[in-house]
């Protein structure tokens, strides 16, 4: 193994420490603090939160596709990565693992919580209906996200012993 082969793989474990560390983090000590707040500080605690993780999810899954690609089994072609064997098949698994992730973090900064901003109530006014959804929906996402990245953690150290059990 080459020092860039260490460097690369050094980054890609970075990421996912900060991608995966940052949602078990906000899941199981961030909310729960959090959620003892008043709802206004507790809504700016949350924006803020959601500010700067996306800004690390974003940095994180463009390191985590790049070096992802990188770490590649030398001589490995796409069509064996489709195929039958159980490498082929782990790194499917973790591939549409790694999408779902992607998908689902990039929704919550891009769409729902712009939709939070625009849904708060003005001072005095009790939360909408729509709003409680939207939080909702948000806490069920970052939980769901959460139990992917361990799933995708699982599925990492299979590849990584070959895929064999």
């Amino acid at each position: 193994m080459s020092f860039g082969n260490i460097i690369i793989d050094w980054i890609h474990l970075v990421a996912t420490t900060a991608w995966i560390g940052g949602l078990i983090f906000i899941n199981l000590i961030f909310q729960p603090v959090v959620n003892q707040l008043d709802p206004k500080e507790r809504e700016k605690a949350n924006q803020l939160m959601g500010k700067y993780f996306a800004r690390l999810v974003g940095i994180s899954g463009v390191a985590l596709v790049i070096t992802g690609l990188m770490n590649l089994p030398e001589g490995i072609s796409w069509s064996d990565v489709n195929d039958t064997g159980d490498y082929g098949t782990f790194l499917n698994i973790k591939l549409v693992i790694v999408i779902l992730l992607l998908g689902l973090g990039f929704y919550v900064p891009f769409v729902l919580s712009p939709k939070m901003i625009k849904l708060s109530p003005k001072e005095g006014e009790k939360p909408s209906e729509e709003l409680l959804q939207t939080s909702n929906q948000i806490t069920l996402i970052g939980r769901t996200n959460m139990g992917l990245g361990i799933l995708l953690l699982f599925f990492a150290a299979v590849l990584l012993n070959g895929a064999q059990f």
